[in-house]
């Protein structure tokens, strides 16, 4: 099985989030343009949680957070305001080009790294950007345990279930109990393969769980509830607008 985003499955929890290594002085010296995690650490390090209030068109306000992992990968939970007691989840890859962090999953969004967080970019026409007043600070602790809904497809092979959230390049296990076998019996009734996978809504949060090879832990989202099976291919954003 396809390890998450590869590295959110083979590296355990505390280093694919929390940990950062030091900033290796003579290179950055070398390469002074280089867009790194190390030259990243002269304007502030983007590593850690983020949060803040997006604007919100039929709500007070979309309460945004955003998890960057120092592998490169990204946990984004999206609460609208008034509405919904659970946030939607997205998870994906971010990079990082000059000092802005692009989210490369489904919501495209770009931060300016700044000294308390970050500042959202909105594009304007031609290409270029301009930072926003949206800003999401920088806050303490981790998202891990927080229930989210989330979008992907889901397979089930060898006694063994994953999911490839929307917007996600890679797999992720997925922790059943008996929350999620109603998907396992969709997906075997339904005939579908690794190939084509059963494309579901779910309830779930992150957290540890033994590792699938070997000894140790690995990242699992852990089923709480399934929301609905859903048809065609993943939408193109996650979470409404």
């Amino acid at each position: 099985m396809t390890k998450i985003m590869r590295v959110l499955v083979l590296v355990p929890l505390f280093v694919w989030f929390s940990s950062c290594s030091s900033p290796d002085k003579e290179h950055v010296d070398e390469h002074p343009d280089a867009a790194t995690s190390d030259t990243i650490m002269l304007i502030g390090d983007p590593v850690g949680v983020h949060r803040g209030t997006m604007p919100c068109a039929d709500c007070p306000g979309i309460l945004t957070e955003i998890w960057l992992g120092s592998d490169g990968t990204f946990l984004k939970l999206a609460t609208y305001q008034d509405r919904d007691t659970v946030p939607f989840g997205e998870m994906g890859n971010w990079e990082l080009i000059g000092n802005e962090v692009l989210l490369k999953g489904s919501s495209g969004l770009r931060f300016r790294v700044t000294d308390q967080g970050l500042s959202q970019v909105i594009p304007e026409a031609g290409g270029a950007s301009t930072g926003s007043s949206v800003d999401l600070r920088r806050s303490d602790g981790d998202l891990l345990d927080r229930s989210m809904r989330i979008t992907g497809r889901y397979t089930y092979a060898d006694e063994s279930h994953s999911m490839r959230p929307c917007g996600s390049g890679a797999e992720i296990p997925l922790g059943m109990q008996v929350a999620g076998l109603e998907m396992a019996m969709w997906y075997t009734e339904g005939g579908h393969s690794s190939t084509d996978p059963l494309l579901v809504e779910i309830q779930a949060h992150l957290g540890l769980g033994p590792s699938m090879e070997g000894d140790g832990e690995e990242v699992y989202l852990f089923v709480e509830k399934v929301l609905r099976r859903l048809d065609g291919d993943c939408p193109s954003i996650t979470s409404p607008l």
